[in-house]
């Protein structure tokens, strides 16, 4: 039963009270959100709302991109025994065996997906996230959702018992976008003394619109907000938003995280291949050994590795998954810079051919990159820019040649790409954001891994020894 359950387990005090937020407000029969900044843990507090509810069935819609680090995420915080099915192309059946289902945001738009899970069981809950991308009122996805008329009608909301709404970002251009949400969620916060407001009211009633002229044609352009306190007071109680600065006593000054992206297609079979040398199932023994527990010689992990005749293997290894990671990288970082809006990344890796990729795919972010090559004046110009100049939002960095003697607290966000095997200089490239002149008392560094490769048991490994060994050195 869930009495017993200890839902509140490794959650920090502003996440339990996230969590008992949540589930009292569907306990109350409405459909909550939470609108904490980016790195609070929203992934966490909904997973254990589901627990502490009891529920079983749950229904995710995230980025295409988050599938598989959802999936490993109810691994780590799920409580209650649940099957999962990462929904992987529009025509794979979803079992109505499966306790979790997880689709892709453009995958709601497929007749196909749409129906199987109007046709499946019904779900207990149904979580959003980046619940942003829904605020398009015409567009497939929000149909989908939402149903044609917002109203729930014939959408995926139909066929579930409770919805939580996630995003760091609600309205990221104008409060308009607010409307699709409290139509199909909370149409009551819509009601006025002369009827429920339609999506032109609302718009005219709570943001700046300029109305412009083109010939015989009117175009309408927002530009601002108004009636803000109205807005709050409609808005009171239907969600709970924290930032940063709310909760820092309950942050580490250094927050670690692991991102699990899918691997391309024809990727993940060279990765397979390559799998197959013998020398490579020898290291994953070793990393196996080193995940259990009773691993006694952790801290020699390297060195067990690279001592044996496995060293040009594991080089080729990594260099492969190196690459692979490129376009899951990229995706990703897109996908962060558009929905989370929380300004500059700093991305460490390490082969120098995955570095120039890196930069030509992000050339649009004006990426500045240092590896051991970059001469020092060449050096000191790629930090004095990612430090000042507005426009340059990505610094990538060879985690070898970048990680001392550089401040780039112009971010709070890193991620390591391609770890080193030394802990010790995860944690120092992570500390070029965390250091004097950080803005944000909280820098969060997450490492990123490829889902079902070596590259995972690696990962969770080296995050493991390098939190560790944090500890001591911050």
């Amino acid at each position: 039963m869930a009495q017993f359950l200890d839902w509140q387990k490794g959650l920090r005090t502003y996440q339990i009270e996230g969590v008992d937020f949540l589930s009292q407000q569907i306990q109350n029969g409405n459909h909550p959100a939470n609108f904490d900044q980016p790195g609070l843990g929203k992934t966490a507090q909904a997973i254990r709302t589901g627990d502490k509810l009891n529920y079983k069935r749950i229904l995710v819609a995230c980025p295409a991109i988050a599938r598989i680090n959802w999936s490993r995420e109810f691994e780590t915080f799920g409580l209650l025994p649940r099957t999962i099915h990462v929904q992987q192309t529009i025509k794979s059946p979803i079992p109505n065996t499966a306790d979790v289902v997880i689709v892709s945001h453009d995958m709601l738009a497929n007749k196909h997906v749409k129906e199987a899970i109007l046709n499946a069981p019904e779900f207990d809950l149904l979580i959003v996230d980046e619940a942003h991308c829904f605020k398009n009122r015409t567009a497939l996805r929000t149909k989908a959702l939402y149903g044609e008329r917002l109203n729930g009608q014939g959408g995926i909301i139909s066929n579930v018992n409770s919805v939580i709404l996630l995003t760091g970002t609600p309205n990221p251009n104008n409060s308009g976008e607010f409307y699709t949400h409290l139509r199909a969620l909370a149409p009551k916060r819509l009601e006025t003394e002369n009827g429920r407001l339609t999506y032109a009211q609302f718009i005219h009633r709570f943001c700046q619109v300029d109305v412009m002229h083109f010939g015989m044609r009117t175009v309408e352009r927002i530009r601002g907000n108004k009636n803000i306190p109205e807005l709050k007071e409609r808005l009171k109680g239907w969600y709970i938003r924290r930032r940063k600065e709310d909760v820092l006593t309950e942050l580490p000054p250094l927050q670690w995280g692991t991102v699990v992206l899918e691997p391309p297609k024809g990727a993940a079979k060279q990765i397979k291949d390559a799998e197959k040398d013998p020398k490579v199932k020898q290291i994953q023994a070793v990393l196996a050994a080193a995940s259990a527990k009773h691993f006694e010689k952790d801290a020699l992990l390297a060195e067990t590795l690279l001592s044996q005749n496995n060293a040009t293997a594991l080089a080729t290894m990594r260099r492969i998954v190196g690459l692979a990671k490129v376009a899951p990288v990229v995706e990703f970082i897109e996908s962060e810079m558009e929905a989370t809006n929380q300004g500059k990344i700093i991305l460490f890796a390490y082969h120098k051919e995955v570095i120039a990729q890196l930069a030509e795919a992000l050339k649009a972010y004006k990426p500045v990159v240092v590896t051991g090559d970059t001469s020092k004046p060449q050096r000191q110009k790629a930090i004095d820019d990612f430090q000042n100049d507005e426009d340059t939002l990505i610094f990538i960095g060879q985690i070898t040649a970048a990680n001392s003697a550089i401040t780039l607290t112009a971010s709070s966000n890193v991620l390591i790409m391609e770890p080193s095997w030394i802990p010790a200089e995860n944690v120092q490239a992570a500390a070029r954001a965390h250091r004097m002149g950080q803005k944000s008392d909280s820098v969060l560094a997450r490492f990123i891994t490829l889902a079902g490769s070596i590259d995972e048991d690696i990962t969770r490994v080296i995050k493991r020894k390098t939190e560790s060994i944090s500890q001591i050195m911050i």
